[in-house]
């Protein structure tokens, strides 16, 4: 609806590794947006690239040539890494959604980024929803037909776009 939304609000959703690029561009302070929404996000390449080897598909999966092939580098491409005490101060509003189902990227993967924040104080400006009966890929189907991450998502931009 015209006029309801600030036209100079810029809001980046992303789903999976678009999470993950999205939130180390703000980390790294590459980007600058007034909110971030991650569902499903990749926080800990190194942590997430154990899984996938214990998972057997580590040799195929695309974060290996996305994040450079040596866990020196993955440490650098690690959200998580990144958090201290700097955080509260560049990290926009920003919510983390992740099915509790989740066999791609397990939901923990956004409780430890939220925890990390935590512990530098710095998850004022952070929710994390953890929706208890969905996998990986039906987050993003849900924002685009409707359901529960739609619901969350838009409850959520709303609140922070109309405030």
């Amino acid at each position: 609806t015209e006029g309801l939304y600030p036209s100079q609000h810029t809001t980046i959703l992303g789903h999976s590794s678009g999470s993950h690029i999205a939130l180390l561009g703000v980390l790294q302070r590459k980007l600058k947006v007034d909110a971030l929404i991650c569902v499903a996000g990749v926080y800990d390449v190194v942590k997430h690239f154990m899984f996938e080897k214990g998972r057997g598909v580590d040799m195929i999966s695309p974060l290996l040539p996305a994040n450079g092939h040596v866990e020196k580098e993955w440490v650098l491409r690690s959200p998580i890494r990144l958090v201290d005490e700097t955080t509260r101060d560049i990290l926009p509003p920003t919510l983390l959604v992740h099915g509790a189902k989740d066999s791609v990227v397990p939901y923990t993967s956004a409780v430890d980024f939220y925890n990390a924040l935590q512990q530098c104080q710095s998850d004022e400006n952070c929710l994390l929803s953890i929706l208890p009966s969905t996998e990986h890929a039906e987050t993003v189907i849900q924002l685009m037909v409707g359901g529960e991450t739609q619901d969350i998502v838009m409850e959520w931009l709303e609140s922070q776009v109309l405030e």
